[in-house]
């Protein structure tokens, strides 16, 4: 299964940051050089910047996911592949949004041997690729913590009586 991040999502975000960044650029350069106010634009720009490149990058990456592992190609940068056999855990993430938590952000991380891997709720078919790599880590006996498996059962993902 191949899949992209949400473009909606990317490109709201990358006006939000293009357009901070703008302003911030701009009333940066109307400032005498290297004066107080100057310096102290200069890490927004920097912030802004990098957020922006964060957009880009997502916008152009794909995640690909198999019996064999999961690949994120990304752009011009290179490909990261975590193999399902080198999975050392799995620790899944839910953010409440809000008081009454009707809204929420959710991801999760893949460790192995290779790196690690965070995969957002962002991604178009989240819900599947969690799904796959929990069975995948289930199959392989990777332990997953409590926090973890409540979340999974919170997402619908594992059944409430496993433990």
């Amino acid at each position: 299964m191949k899949t992209r991040w949400h473009r909606r999502t990317i490109l709201m975000e990358a006006a939000r940051s293009g357009t901070a960044l703008v302003a911030a650029g701009l009333v940066s350069l109307l400032q005498p050089l290297l004066s107080p106010w100057q310096l102290l634009l200069l890490p927004l720009v920097v912030l802004f910047a990098v957020s922006f490149l964060n957009c880009v990058v997502r916008a152009m990456s794909e995640l690909s996911v198999d019996d064999a592992g999961v690949v994120v190609t990304r752009g011009f940068l290179p490909t990261h592949r975590l193999d399902w056999s080198d999975v050392t855990s799995l620790e899944v993430r839910i953010f409440p949004l809000g008081r009454y938590r009707k809204a929420t952000l959710a991801d999760f991380k893949l460790r192995g041997r290779a790196g690690d891997m965070l995969i957002d709720d962002g991604l178009e078919g989240f819900h599947e690729v969690l799904g796959q790599a929990w069975r995948e880590t289930r199959v392989r006996g990777v332990d997953v913590s409590d926090l973890s498996r409540t979340n999974l059962i919170a997402l619908g993902l594992a059944p409430s009586q496993e433990r």
